[in-house]
């Protein structure tokens, strides 16, 4: 039976909403009556997925956990943390710190009142600054965990911002761990979206290096400063190419 609204879920997490859904999930807003009223964003998988795609999805929960629990343990900043991960009706749901300032996909293709815009809109520098600030002290806290994960999936709807507008790498779902990953997740190829996948990516199966999680971010750093995906335009064209006001060191 899926989640509805106002429902108290596990004796604990009292639903007040739905938040967001996907090809995979749905995304409630609930609160945790024992730990102070604290919002929490519950995951659960859609009701409608197939057979495969939930065994999948449910793979992704249950790796996302270890992979924040991991992170949680060195303290990693700006990472979104996963609080529990629990079973319901034969499946898994997911709870999550809830991020209020929505994510970055919005932000660049939606206006206030969340109508899509007929095209994507480049940031202010000041503000890309400061959420390239933030991711990149989250990828470096990724990137030197003994575990060496690689993301292997970044991109605007996985960066969320809290209360304060800071940004947050969210969803280590797709996450290789250590040089032993490979593809994974009983797939031929690696996973992961195709605008902001690095070409080794694309191509092998192969375990990926580090520098597949900076390109990818770069992918979303040239969507920031341009509005555009990087994938849209020739290979090669700097951002200052798009936008006058786009310095070179940035």
């Amino acid at each position: 039976m899926p989640i509805t609204a106002k429902q108290i879920l596990l004796d604990k997490y009292h639903i007040i909403e739905e938040a967001g859904a996907g090809s995979f999930a749905r995304v409630w807003l609930a609160r945790e009556p024992a730990f102070g009223n604290r919002q929490v964003a519950i995951k659960e998988p859609r009701a409608d997925l197939p057979p495969a795609d939930l065994e999948e999805i449910q793979r992704r929960f249950v790796r996302e956990k270890d992979v924040c629990v991991a992170l949680a343990a060195m303290r990693a900043p700006n990472i979104v943390d996963v609080l529990a991960v629990e079973p319901f009706e034969n499946k898994w749901l997911m709870a999550l710190e809830y991020m209020p300032g929505g994510d970055l996909e919005s932000l660049l293709s939606r206006d206030a009142s969340g109508r899509v815009l007929p095209q994507r809109r480049a940031l202010p520098l000041e503000q890309v600054v400061a959420i390239m600030d933030d991711l990149l002290a989250a990828l470096a806290a990724v990137h030197t965990h003994p575990l060496m994960i690689i993301h292997r999936d970044i991109k605007p709807s996985n960066i969320l911002f809290d209360g304060q507008g800071r940004a947050r790498l969210a969803d280590f779902g797709l996450a290789q761990l250590s040089s032993s990953g490979r593809a994974g997740l009983n797939q031929a190829a690696h996973p992961g979206s195709p605008p902001y996948m690095p070409p080794e990516q694309r191509s092998s199966t192969a375990a990926l290096t580090y520098a597949a999680d900076v390109y990818s971010l770069g992918c979303v750093l040239f969507e920031m400063l341009t509005g555009k995906r990087y994938v849209a335009v020739r290979p090669g064209t700097p951002p200052s190419a798009l936008r006058a006001d786009a310095p070179g060191w940035l």
